[in-house]
C-alpha cells in the first residue's frame, strides 16, 4: 500500500511537473537597430536547457513560467530576465569595442561590418560619451573621410563625406540623412537636422561614396542616425544638467520604458550659452518622443515626435585683421539689424516593420515636417522661410536559400514633396517693416525605385548587385520682385547602379570593393539667386565611384583596423562663389576628380572589466584627400579665362587626423583625450588664398556608478580646444573682396570657432525595475 501511495504522489508531482512546463518563443533583436541577431544563445539558469536563434531572430523552447533565462550574443551585453510571458520580444546591449562585429544596417544588410561590401563609419555609444553632447561635429570627425564643421557652438554641423557635403558654410547637400528609417533630408536636396538633439542619439552609421542604388541623390554618401532605446526591461527616470564656459547651460529630463510590449523614450530639456564673441547668444528647446509597439509578434510600429525651437544672434563676418584686434567682437552693423536666426522645428513620423512570412518582411515609414524661420540679416533684409515635407519610404526584403547560396533581395521605393515659400522684406532696425521686397514660392518632389541582390556564394564570398532609377523635378517656382516669373524643370531620369564584393581572407580579415555610380540634382537653394532670378542652367552632378579596402582584427582581437582608397570621377560639380559677403552664386564644374585613403586604427592594450584598470584603448585615425579640377576655366574678371586643371577644389583640407584614449576604472572612474588636425585649405579655385591650419585638443574626465542598486549617477568635466586655437572652419569660398572698403584683399572669417572652453554636468538615473 505504502509503494502504491508514493507511486501516485511522484506520479501527481511528475504530471504537474509537466504540466507547468510550457512553449516559451521570442524573438533577439539589436536594441539599437532593430536587427534580428542570428546565433543568440537562450539558456534556462541552472541547466543546460536551451535554444539558439535563427536568422530572424526568433527560438523556441520549453521552460516554466517564473525560470530565469539567460541570453547571450558575440558583441552583447549579456542579459538575464525572469520569464514572465509565453511570447518574449527581447533586445541586446551592444558592448563590443570591435567596431567591426558591429551589426550595421548600410545597405540594408543584417551583417556585422566585417562582413559588410562597403566603407562604414561608426559612432558608437562611446564616441558619444567622450563629448559634452552639444554638437555633431563632436562626435563625427573620428571617422576618416568624414569632417563636421561648426564645431563648440549650438549651432547645427554642416557635415562633408570625402568632400561632398558642404557647397559653402552653412550648406550641406549630395549627402542623404535618415533618422530610424524616417528621411530628414528634404525633398529639394538640402538636409535639415537642427531638430535633432545629439544627446538623443544612440549610433550613426555613415556611407561614404555614392549610395544611390538603394538611397537616390548622394553622392557623397548617406548617413544613418538611431536614436538611443533603454535597455530591456528597463523603467527610469533621469534628470541631467551641464555647465560651461561662456554662461553655457543645460538641463532636461528623460523617462524610458522597456519591455516585450513597447520600448518608450521621452527627453525635454533646453540649452543655451552667451556664445564666444560679443552678440552671439543662442538657445534651444527640444522635445522628443519616440515610442516602439509590438502590437503582434510579426509587427512592429514606431511613432517618433520631435519639437524643437531654436534662437541666435549673428556677430557677423571678420577679416583677419579684426580677428587679430579682438577675436570675440561683433559688427556694428550685426546688433543694429539684429541678425540672427529663430526657427521652429516639428517633425512626425510613423514606421512599422511587418514579417509577412519567415522570410519575407515589408518595412514602411512616413514621415512629415514643418518648420519656420525669420532671419534679420546683417544687411538690409529680414526673411521670413516657411517649409513643408512629407514623404514615404517602403521596401521588401525576402531572404530565401537558393541550393547552397543564401541570398537577399530588396525591392522598395521612395517618394518626397515638399513646398518652401520665402517672403523678403526691409530690415528695420532688426524688424520686418511693411514693405515686402520680394516673394519666393517653390514646390519640389523626387522620387525612386531601387532593387537590390545579395549572395553569399561561399561562407568567404559575398557579392551585392543594386541599382536605383531616380526622378527630381522642381514643378513650379514664382518670383516676384519687379514681376512674376514662373519656371519649370525636370530632370532626366537617373540609374544608379552598384557592385559590391567582399572576401573574407581569413575568420577575422576581409577585403572588399565597390564600383558605385551617384548623381546629386541642384537643390532649391542652388537653383535660387540672391537676386531674385533663377539659374535655369545649372544641372546635376552625377559621379562614378571605385572603392577598395581591407578591415579586420589581429592580435586576438586587440588590434582593430579599416582602410579603405578610393577614386571619384565627378561631372558638373557645383561650385560656390561668394562676390559679396552674405551673397554666393552656384555654378557647374567640367569636371573634378576625388581620391584619397582612409584610415582608422584602434589598440585595446589593457579590457580586464572591474580591474583597477579596465580599460586602455589608444586610436587614431587618418584622411588623405586629394581633389582636384580636370577640366574648368576659372573667370577671375570679365575677360579673362584662366584653366584650373591641377588646382585643388576649394574647402577640401588635404591632410587630416584624429587621434584619441580612452581610460576607464573598475571603480567608475574614466578618462577621454582627443586631438583633431586639420590641414591648411584652399578656398579659392586658383588656389591663392587658404584657410590657416588648426589643431583642437579636448578631454573629458568622470566618474560613474550604480548605487543603491537602482540608482545610476555620471559625474563629468572637461575642456574643449584646451590650446585655445582661434580658427575658422566654414570661410566663404571663392570670396571676391570689393576693390575698396573695410574688406578690401581679405579674406573674411565666417563660423568662428570658440577658444579654450570648460564644461561640467551630471546625471542621475532612477531605476524603477
Amino acid at each position: 500500500m505504502k509503494n502504491l501511495l508514493l507511486s501516485a504522489f511522484l506520479l501527481t508531482i511528475s504530471t504537474l511537473s509537466l504540466q507547468a512546463q510550457q512553449n516559451i518563443s521570442g524573438r533577439v533583436v539589436d536594441n539599437q537597430t532593430g536587427e534580428p541577431l542570428q546565433g543568440a544563445t537562450i539558456v534556462i539558469k541552472g541547466t543546460s536547457s536551451g535554444a539558439t536563434t535563427n536568422a530572424e531572430g526568433r527560438f523556441q523552447l520549453s521552460a516554466q513560467i517564473g525560470q530565469e533565462l539567460q541570453i547571450s550574443h558575440t558583441g552583447f551585453k549579456t542579459l538575464t530576465l525572469v520569464i514572465r510571458n509565453e511570447q518574449l520580444n527581447i533586445s541586446l546591449e551592444a558592448e563590443t569595442i570591435s567596431l567591426n562585429e558591429v551589426v550595421v544596417t548600410g545597405y540594408d544588410s543584417r551583417r556585422i561590418l566585417l562582413q559588410t561590401p562597403g566603407a562604414i563609419g561608426l559612432v558608437s555609444e562611446r564616441d558619444l560619451q567622450r563629448t559634452d553632447q552639444t554638437s555633431l561635429s563632436q562626435i563625427m570627425n573620428h571617422i576618416p573621410g568624414v569632417q563636421a564643421r561648426g564645431s563648440n557652438t549650438l549651432r547645427p554641423a554642416t557635415i562633408s563625406i570625402r568632400g561632398m557635403g558642404a557647397r559653402g558654410p552653412g550648406a550641406s547637400g549630395r549627402i542623404k540623412i535618415y533618422l530610424n528609417d524616417l528621411m530628414l533630408t528634404n525633398p529639394d536636396g538640402s538636409n535639415a537636422w537642427e531638430d535633432i538633439d545629439p544627446q538623443t542619439i544612440g549610433r550613426m552609421e555613415v556611407i561614404k561614396g555614392p549610395a544611390s542604388s538603394i538611397y537616390g541623390a548622394s553622392v557623397g554618401g548617406v548617413i544613418n542616425i538611431s536614436t538611443q532605446k533603454p535597455a530591456y526591461g528597463e523603467q527610469s527616470l533621469e534628470a541631467f544638467t551641464m555647465l560651461g564656459s561662456f554662461n553655457t547651460l543645460r538641463y532636461g529630463t528623460t523617462a524610458r520604458v522597456s519591455n516585450d510590449k513597447v520600448n518608450l523614450m521621452l527627453t525635454y530639456g533646453t540649452q543655451r550659452t552667451n556664445g564666444f564673441r560679443e552678440f552671439s547668444p543662442e538657445g534651444r528647446t527640444f522635445l522628443t518622443f519616440l515610442g516602439s509597439f509590438q502590437s503582434s509578434s510579426q509587427s512592429v510600429t514606431t511613432l517618433f515626435f520631435n519639437r524643437n525651437n531654436y534662437n541666435s544672434r549673428s556677430p557677423g563676418a571678420l577679416t583677419p585683421k579684426q580677428v587679430a584686434d579682438n577675436p570675440r567682437q561683433a559688427l556694428p552693423a550685426a546688433i543694429a539689424n539684429n541678425a540672427g536666426r529663430d526657427i521652429n522645428f516639428t517633425r512626425v513620423g510613423i514606421s512599422n516593420e511587418w514579417e509577412i512570412a519567415p522570410k519575407l518582411t515589408n518595412i514602411t515609414s512616413v514621415t512629415t515636417s514643418f518648420s519656420d524661420l525669420d532671419h534679420p540679416t546683417v544687411g538690409s533684409t529680414y526673411i521670413y522661410r516657411w517649409d513643408q515635407n512629407y514623404g514615404g519610404r517602403t521596401r521588401f526584403v525576402y531572404a530565401p536559400k537558393i541550393g547552397s547560396i543564401q541570398s537577399r533581395f530588396t525591392v522598395g521605393a521612395e517618394y518626397q514633396q515638399g513646398v518652401n515659400r520665402l517672403n523678403f522684406y526691409r530690415n528695420t532696425n532688426g524688424r520686418p517693416d511693411s514693405v515686402r521686397v520680394g516673394d519666393r514660392n517653390s514646390r519640389t518632389s523626387n522620387g525612386i525605385l531601387f532593387a537590390q541582390a545579395e549572395f553569399e556564394f561561399t561562407d568567404k564570398l559575398l557579392v551585392t548587385l543594386g541599382n536605383s532609377i531616380n526622378y527630381y523635378d522642381y514643378s513650379f517656382i514664382e518670383f516676384t520682385r519687379r514681376n512674376a516669373q514662373y519656371k519649370n524643370r525636370r530632370f532626366t531620369p537617373f540609374f544608379a547602379p552598384r557592385l559590391g564584393v567582399n572576401y573574407k581572407l581569413t575568420p577575422k580579415i576581409a577585403l572588399h570593393g565597390n564600383i558605385s555610380r551617384g548623381f546629386s540634382p541642384p537643390s532649391v537653394g542652388d537653383i535660387n539667386q540672391p537676386d531674385g532670378t533663377v539659374n535655369e542652367k545649372l544641372n546635376p552632378e552625377t559621379a562614378i565611384s571605385y572603392e577598395i579596402g581591407v578591415r579586420g582584427n589581429l592580435l586576438r582581437e586587440r588590434l582593430n583596423f579599416d582602410i579603405s582608397a578610393y577614386r571619384m570621377n565627378l561631372s558638373g560639380e557645383i561650385m560656390t562663389r561668394t562676390p559679396v559677403i552674405g551673397f554666393t552664386t552656384r555654378e557647374n564644374a567640367g569636371s573634378t576628380s576625388y581620391s584619397g585613403i582612409e584610415a582608422f586604427v584602434s589598440f585595446v592594450a589593457i579590457n580586464k572589466p572591474n580591474a583597477a584598470l579596465s580599460l586602455l584603448r589608444p586610436y587614431v585615425s587618418y584622411t588623405r584627400l586629394r581633389s582636384v579640377f580636370d577640366d574648368f576655366v576659372e573667370n577671375p574678371r570679365p575677360g579673362v579665362n584662366i584653366s584650373a586643371n591641377g588646382f585643388l577644389v576649394p574647402g577640401n583640407p588635404p591632410h587630416r587626423a584624429f587621434a584619441g584614449l580612452e581610460i576607464e576604472s573598475g571603480t567608475g572612474l574614466y578618462l577621454f583625450a582627443t586631438y583633431e588636425y586639420t590641414d591648411r585649405t584652399p578656398i579659392n579655385n586658383l588656389n591663392t588664398l587658404y584657410n590657416d591650419s588648426f589643431g583642437l585638443l579636448s578631454t573629458k574626465i568622470g566618474w560613474r556608478k550604480a548605487l543603491l542598486g537602482h540608482l545610476r549617477i555620471d559625474i563629468y568635466g572637461g575642456g574643449n580646444n584646451l590650446t585655445n586655437e582661434i580658427y575658422a572652419d566654414s570661410p566663404a569660398l571663392n570670396p571676391n573682396p570689393i576693390a575698396s572698403g573695410p574688406l578690401a584683399g581679405q579674406v573674411p572669417f565666417l563660423n568662428l570657432n570658440w577658444g579654450r572652453n570648460f564644461y561640467g554636468g551630471v546625471s542621475v538615473r532612477w531605476l524603477f525595475k
